[in-house]
C-alpha cells in the first residue's frame, strides 16, 4: 500500500513539474497574462475569504464563552460559595471519582464482582443527574434540601462500597482509610472546582474579546496548565506522599490521589477547550501558507519575467520524481559549470 502512495505521489510531483516547464517555454504572452490575473483574482479571493474566516472563529469563540459562562451559571450559581455550587461541585467529583477508579481499575486490570461495577455505575449516573438539576434548583430552600440529598446519597455510596465483595479490590485491606480521604478529599475537590470554573470564565472572556494569536496561544497554554494543575500535580503529590510515609496510614497520600481523580471531569473539559485553541491556532497558521505564496507570486511576475526560476523548478520537480532524471541533470549541470 506504501509503494502505491508513493508512486502516486511521484506521479503527481512528475505533473507539476511537467506543467511548469511547459508554461516557462511554450506559453503565448497574452496566455502568461491571463496566469498573472489568474493568481492576483486567487490572491485576492483568498485574502477575503481570510478575513471572514477570522470574523467568524472570533464570533464563535465570543459564543462558546458566552455559552460556556451561562452553563456554569445554571450549573452553579451565580456565586460559587453557596450551597447550589458545592452540591454540584460534590456531584461532579464524586462522578468523576467514580470514573476515574473505574479507569484505574481497568488499567490495573483488578477484579470486582459485577455487583461492585453495577453499583459504580448506577452512582455515576446518580450523580451526573444530581449535578445536573442545578438549572432547576432556584430557591433558597431547594438549594439546602438539594445539598443534603447529596451528601445523603455520598454516604450511601461510601457505605455500600465498604461492604464484602463491593470494594475497590486495590482499596480492600484497609477501607477506613479510603473513606477518610475522600471526605478530606471533598473540600480539595470543590476548591478545585471553583477554581477552574473562575479561570476558565475569565480566560474565555479574555480570550474572546480579540482575535489576536497571541491570546489564542494564551488560552491553549492556559488550557494545558490548568488540566497539569487539575490532575497531575494532585497525583504527583499524593504519589510523593506515599513514597514518604508508607510505614503509616496514608491518609493524606490517598487525599490527594481521590482529589486528583474527582477532577477528571474538569480536566476533560480543559483538554477540549485546549485542543479548540490549538485548532484555531493551526487555523490561523495555514491561511498564511496558502496566501503568502499566491500573493510573492503574483507581486513578483514570476510567470512572466521569472521564466528561468520557473523552468529549474519544473525540472527540480521532475528530477524528484524521476530520480533517474534528477540524476542525469544533476550530472549535466557539473559537466557544464566545469
Amino acid at each position: 500500500m506504501a509503494t502505491y502512495h508513493i508512486l502516486a505521489g511521484r506521479l503527481l510531483v512528475g505533473i507539476a513539474g511537467a506543467l511548469l516547464i511547459y508554461c516557462s517555454l511554450f506559453l503565448y504572452k497574452e496566455e502568461e497574462g491571463g496566469l498573472e490575473n489568474t493568481l492576483e483574482q486567487w490572491w485576492q479571493r483568498i485574502r477575503g475569504l481570510h478575513a471572514r474566516a477570522i470574523s467568524l472563529e472570533t464570533a464563535f469563540l465570543k459564543t462558546v464563552a458566552e455559552i460556556t459562562a451561562k452553563g456554569f451559571a445554571k450549573l452553579f450559581g451565580e456565586r460559587l460559595f453557596g450551597p447550589k455550587a458545592i452540591a454540584a461541585s460534590i456531584c461532579y467529583s464524586l462522578a468523576s471519582l467514580l470514573l476515574g477508579l473505574d479507569l484505574l481499575d481497568l488499567g490495573l486490570e483488578s477484579k470486582k464482582a459485577i455487583s461492585a461495577d453495577l453499583i459504580a455505575g448506577g452512582f455515576f449516573l446518580l450523580f451526573l443527574l444530581l449535578g445536573s438539576l442545578g438549572p432547576y434548583i432556584n430557591r433558597p430552600i431547594s438549594k439546602r434540601v438539594w445539598l443534603g440529598c447529596v451528601l445523603l446519597v455520598a454516604g450511601i455510596w461510601l457505605s455500600l462500597t465498604q461492604l464484602p465483595g463491593l470494594s475497590y479490590e486495590h482499596h480492600a485491606h484497609e477501607p477506613r482509610v479510603v473513606i477518610i480521604s475522600i471526605v478530606c478529599m471533598l473540600p480539595l475537590a470543590i476548591a478545585c472546582d471553583f477554581l477552574f470554573i473562575a479561570l476558565t470564565r475569565h480566560m474565555l472572556t479574555w480570550a474572546s474579546q480579540s482575535n489576536s494569536s497571541v491570546k489564542i496561544t494564551v488560552l491553549a497554554l492556559s488550557n494545558l496548565s490548568l488540566a497539569v494543575v487539575l490532575l497531575v500535580l494532585p497525583f504527583l503529590i499524593g504519589l510523593g506522599l506515599y513514597r514518604l510515609f508508607h510505614i503509616i496510614p496514608d491518609y493524606l497520600g490517598t487525599t490527594f490521589l481521590t482529589a486528583s481523580l474527582s477532577n477528571f471531569l474538569d480536566t476533560l473539559v480543559s483538554l477540549a477547550w485546549l485542543f479548540v485553541a490549538l485548532v484555531m491556532l493551526l487555523h490561523r497558521i495555514i491561511w498564511p501558507l496558502i496566501e503568502r505564496p499566491i500573493y510573492a507570486l503574483y507581486r513578483h511576475h514570476v510567470l512572466t519575467d521569472q521564466k528561468k526560476l520557473v523552468f529549474f523548478g519544473g525540472v527540480a520537480l521532475v528530477g524528484l520524481a524521476i530520480p533517474s532524471v534528477g540524476k542525469a541533470l544533476e550530472n549535466i549541470v557539473k559537466a557544464v559549470h566545469v
